[in-house]
């Protein structure tokens, strides 16, 4: 299982979801890089990466897993690994992207003119980019299940950092094998016990549908 963490945050993140994993049947990994870095550049390093990965260590199929900015460097990632060649599809099991920000953040384009300052992310992660436009116009394999997990706070239009209309563009919806909401915030969805029991479930039925 690939984890990918979100912006100005790092593999500590998803220490509690790795501590609820059934670890002798799924083999938790964590992709690590420098969340200001170009959202593009970032995809291309793990499709080489994981294109190399299953004959260095001999496994067949892995899951990805990714909160908030890191969803749509998986966007990008099945987009690309895909297009590289196309019995990739095979290799992955699911992906689930976790309270992502999939239709952009509206307040990275205010970023970009007023800070003096400019993290080169914002420009992809801000809505209309082209890098959003490239991932969106492309469609999902139906071979890859795509789950996508969806975040909110009572009182509030979204999960208080990603707004609900960002986390739930209308193509997602279609393409989305299940979709499932939890009532937390951006962060604190990954530590709410009613995720961490989801997830148990979740893998439970995951591994008996391998074994059948």
């Amino acid at each position: 299982v690939l984890f990918i963490h979100v912006v100005l945050d790092g593999p500590t993140l998803w220490s509690e979801v790795i501590e609820s994993l059934d670890q002798q049947n799924f083999q938790p990994w964590v992709a690590y890089y420098p969340s200001g870095l170009r959202l593009n550049m970032v995809s291309d390093y793990l499709t080489e990466a994981v294109s190399r990965l299953p004959d260095k260590h001999d496994f067949k199929e892995f899951i990805i897993i990714s909160h908030s900015m890191g969803g749509l460097i998986t966007r990008s990632f099945v987009k690309r690994y895909v297009e590289r060649a196309p019995g990739n599809s095979k290799n992955l099991r699911l992906v689930m992207t976790i309270s992502s920000p999939m239709g952009g953040i509206s307040s990275a384009s205010a970023g970009l003119k007023h800070s003096p300052i400019v993290v080169p992310s914002w420009r992809y992660v801000m809505t209309g980019s082209d890098f959003l436009k490239g991932i969106h116009t492309w469609n999902w394999p139906e071979r890859i299940p795509y789950h996508l997990v969806i975040s909110y706070k009572d009182g509030k239009s979204g999960d208080g950092t990603v707004p609900l209309q960002s986390q739930i563009p209308l193509k997602l919806q279609s393409e989305a094998t299940r979709m499932y909401v939890f009532n937390n915030d951006h962060v604190g969805t990954l530590s709410d016990i009613n995720f961490l029991e989801f997830l148990l479930v979740f893998f439970q039925y995951t591994q008996q549908q391998y074994l059948d």
